[in-house]
């Protein structure tokens, strides 16, 4: 009889303990703080597309153009719109004489207007440069021959020959050229004892790689191609 007694205490205290642990477990589960909702994200702002590289597409007078009128005014297209603190202009004659002009900018288009006409039978060249004062475009024309003077007339820009020399033997069509010189670089031509050229650059406001960069613009500037560019012997010192 006394067993049966410590029989029901025992299994009496162990359902107790289970009824306590099964309360305890059921209470924590209920009092546990639920996750926090996750925060929204934000979606990302589109981001405005910068404009892209300013570039030359068109002027007027063309590059080697002939017979320019003393009254035309210069005209350079670019591939967008443009603001005036983007560019930046300079335009001499054959002795790199600056030429005095106003700008007018008109959607894509800016014009160059001489202060005074231009001069007959006149090499003219026009540089357009970047805010990064790169070299953009660089071309040249011939402006008419109204009175011959044959004493003072420069050569004419473009002739068969030099379009000949230009395609054939660029080393003697850039030759014919030099010297060369501006804010950015010089380029002379040397000759050694087999009649071989040498180009040689002299750094002035660009060096290093922008250098490099300011003299291949120009050389494309003058209608030569990458492939004839390679073959010629530029040495910079």
């Amino acid at each position: 009889m006394q067993n049966k007694k410590l029989l029901v205490i025992a299994i009496g205290s162990v359902l107790f303990v289970l009824v306590i642990m099964l309360l305890a477990i059921t209470a924590f589960r209920t009092g546990k703080p639920k996750p926090a909702a996750s925060t929204p994200t934000v979606a990302p702002t589109q981001e405005v597309a910068e404009p892209g590289a300013l570039q030359v597409v068109k002027t007027l007078p063309e590059s080697g153009a002939e017979g320019v009128d003393l009254e035309s005014q210069v005209v350079v297209s670019f591939n967008r719109e443009f603001t005036l603190n983007e560019i930046g202009i300079e335009f001499f004659d054959t002795r790199f004489n600056s030429i005095a002009f106003q700008l007018k900018a008109l959607g894509r288009a800016l014009t160059l207007i001489p202060d005074n006409p231009l001069e007959q039978s006149t090499v003219y060249t026009v540089r357009i440069r970047d805010r990064y004062i790169r070299t953009l475009k660089e071309f040249r024309f011939l402006t008419k021959t109204l009175t011959p003077s044959p004493d003072t007339r420069p050569v004419a820009a473009v002739t068969e020959t030099i379009l000949r020399n230009r395609l054939e033997r660029p080393d003697v069509y850039l030759a014919n050229i030099l010297p060369y010189e501006s804010q950015d670089f010089t380029m002379i031509l040397e000759t050694d004892e087999g009649g071989y050229f040498t180009f040689v650059v002299t750094q002035g406001r660009l060096n290093g790689e922008l250098l490099k960069d300011g003299v291949k613009t120009w050389l494309l500037s003058l209608e030569l191609t990458e492939a004839q560019i390679a073959t010629l012997n530029l040495e910079y010192r």
